[in-house]
């Protein structure tokens, strides 16, 4: 009885379901993450968003919000909660809407942790569609026109994590900062 209660208490139309994954603010994504299991019923037919499914709903749409944000501290809370909800390489893409505003964005240490991480990876590394690696260097990209960040990444190529090594030498290499690769 008490599990037919609590499965009833979960079950939502499909309608409802896409409704709420449109939240519109920090405080929605907030709401949206502490969701642990949604039942969708449709035509007679029972489905289950698990945890993980919701979390990957709930990323993309901050996602989508951020894109359209200017306000730097509401892409930082974002970015905030996604490092306590998921790894932190999941930071990356917000991270990239948050430099195309200010470069300077790079150099806090939390930011630059995030990146060195993203690089810490073989290239394909968690999906050849959807790599930290890839999401990195594009942060990279736009990270190498602030002067501080930019001397500090060139003292990433000294280190002894193989993954970020190469990733930092390709950068390196490709912006001309660097002739080759050892």
């Amino acid at each position: 009885m008490v599990r037919s209660i609590c499965l009833f208490l979960m079950m939502i139309s499909v309608s409802s379901l896409y409704a709420f994954f449109e939240f519109k603010d920090l405080a929605g994504f907030k709401t949206c993450l502490d969701q642990k299991v949604i039942v969708l019923e449709k035509d007679q037919a029972k489905s289950l968003l698990t945890k993980n499914d919701i979390l990957i709903k709930c990323h993309e749409r901050s996602l989508e919000l951020v894109k359209n944000e200017k306000n730097k501290a509401v892409i930082k809370e974002y970015i905030e909660v996604i490092k306590t909800q998921f790894k932190k390489e999941e930071a990356l893409p917000h991270l990239a809407y948050l430099v195309k505003l200010d470069a300077k964005e790079c150099n806090p240490m939390p930011h630059y942790e995030v990146i060195m991480l993203g690089l810490s990876h073989p290239e394909h590394y968690p999906t050849k569609d959807y790599s930290y690696v890839a999401m990195a260097k594009e942060v990279v990209g736009v990270c190498l026109k602030d002067s501080e960040f930019k001397t500090d990444f060139m003292e990433e190529k000294e280190t002894t994590d193989i993954y970020k090594k190469t990733n930092v030498c390709q950068i390196l290499v490709a912006q001309k900062l660097a002739p080759k690769c050892p």
